[in-house]
C-alpha cells in the first residue's frame, strides 16, 4: 500500500512504480531460462507476491547468474535491461 505523502508528486510515484515492475519483469524472464512453462510459473508466482521472484532472483545463486547473464545479453545487443537507452 501506498501511503499519502509518501511520494511528493506524481512523478516521483510513478517512477517508483517503473522501477519495482521493471525488476519483477527481469527476474522473471531471468528466472524461466527461454522456457514457456517456467515463464508462466514464475508469472503467476509474481502475480501473488512480486517479492518472491525479486528475492530468488536477486539472493539465490542460479537466479543472480541467471539475471546478470540475461542482463549482458541485451547490453551487447544494445538494449537496456531497464527500458532506457
Amino acid at each position: 500500500m501506498i501511503r499519502r505523502g509518501l511520494y511528493p508528486n506524481r512523478d516521483e510515484l510513478l517512477a517508483a512504480v517503473r522501477i519495482v515492475f521493471g525488476s519483477v519483469q527481469m527476474a522473471v524472464l531471468a528466472l524461466s531460462e527461454g522456457g514457456l512453462d517456467k515463464l508462466r510459473e514464475f508469472t503467476r508466482e509474481a502475480s501473488r507476491d512480486y517479492r518472491n521472484v525479486l528475492y530468488w532472483s536477486e539472493f539465490t545463486k542460479p537466479g543472480t547468474e541467471r539475471r546478470v547473464a540475461l542482463e549482458q545479453r541485451l547490453a551487447d545487443a544494445g538494449q537496456s535491461p531497464w527500458g532506457r537507452a
